[in-house]
């Protein structure tokens, strides 16, 4: 909703290039539409700033954003460095992007806490992925995918992915990292870090008929970088986060989703829950479902104040508020599915 934004690319104190980009707002009629924005046709195709790379010399640049809502009420000024290299004058892969996360957790009233952390990735993972799925991907035709155990090529342990899941043990307040409840710790994050995303709104669209209904697998890096994903997506990255933790996961394949699963000895809530288990063997381990696609925390009354909070030992009261490991959608149950080793 934002009615201006004016970009500035500067090196020293030399402005390269500058830009203004106004949004079109719709006609207000009820005063309750009041701010709210459309989409400008094509945007998403027009580069908002172009900048000749024939004045440029190799070094760094400062970039700002100045972002204006209606009527100038709010003003957000966003800064920073980038590096310009020798290379193909397209982007510099030598830097880094930030991503900040907040999530609570808890198996009691008493113990449930916030955390928060914020993890610098290297811009070359995400641009990586993007290449190598650029190189998969025919954007003019529906991408399906038939042959599944292809899912191993997607769940790869990046430096991207292996700091997202250091830093999420780093902020983990037990000792133990081999354990059902760091296991849930770090299923609680994924689903509140990373909300729902479709396809064709993210990645690529369809023609006709299958505008919608694109099925693009993201690399991890890639669900990283834009922090929404769908279940494949979601599903990917949290297994191959336990993974890069020493667990051993799975990616499963029901009808119409995917989820992944966890090997683990046990779960002590399991004989507690009247909401319907998934696990299954492999090897002599003994795998439990992981839903990624729910907003685990559940609104949550604590004294004075209402709370979001990942919650397993409620499992048993609200069956339906969220997915601990080991429980998924009974959307699912009596359902076959098929599971691949990562």
């Amino acid at each position: 909703d934002f009615k201006s934004i004016a970009m500035t690319l500067k090196q020293g104190e030399n402005t390269i290039a500058e830009e203004l980009y106004v949004n079109e707002y719709k006609s207000h009629s009820p005063f309750w539409d009041l701010g709210k924005s459309k989409t400008v046709t094509g945007t998403s195709e027009t580069s908002m700033l172009t900048v000749d790379l024939s004045g440029m010399s190799y070094g760094f640049y400062s970039v700002e954003f100045v972002l204006k809502t209606e009527y100038d009420l709010h003003t957000y000024t966003l800064t920073g460095t980038i590096a310009y290299q020798e290379g193909d004058g397209y982007f510099d892969t030598s830097g880094t992007y930030a991503r900040s996360y907040a999530w609570r957790f808890g198996t009691t009233s008493s113990d449930t806490a916030a955390y928060s952390m914020t993890v610098d990735y290297p811009y070359s993972d995400y641009w990586n992925g993007y290449y190598k799925n650029t190189k998969l991907l025919n954007t003019e035709t529906m991408r399906n995918y038939k042959a599944y155990d292809w899912v191993t090529e997607f769940a790869t342990s990046t430096e991207s992915v292996k700091k997202l899941s250091e830093a999420v043990k780093n902020e983990y307040p037990g000792t133990q990292y081999d354990t059902d409840q760091f296991a849930e710790f770090v299923l609680a994050f994924g689903q509140i870090g990373y909300e729902y995303g479709y396809d064709y709104a993210q990645y690529v669209k369809g023609t006709g008929d299958d505008a919608e209904s694109t099925d693009y697998w993201a690399y991890s890096d890639q669900t990283i970088f834009s922090g929404f994903g769908d279940c494949e997506d979601t599903s990917i990255l949290i297994a191959s986060m336990l993974r890069a933790l020493g667990y051993s996961t799975e990616c499963v394949v029901l009808p119409s989703h995917m989820t992944f699963a966890v090997a683990l000895d046990d779960i002590s809530y399991l004989s507690t829950v009247t909401t319907k288990t998934y696990s299954f063997e492999d090897n002599e381990k003994k795998y439990y479902l992981c839903e990624t696609t729910v907003h685990a925390p559940l609104v949550y009354h604590l004294p004075l104040q209402n709370v979001y909070t990942w919650a397993p030992y409620l499992v048993s009261e609200y069956p339906y508020s969220n997915y601990p490991v080991g429980i998924i959608s009974s959307d699912y149950e009596g359902e076959e599915f098929t599971h691949y080793p990562l």
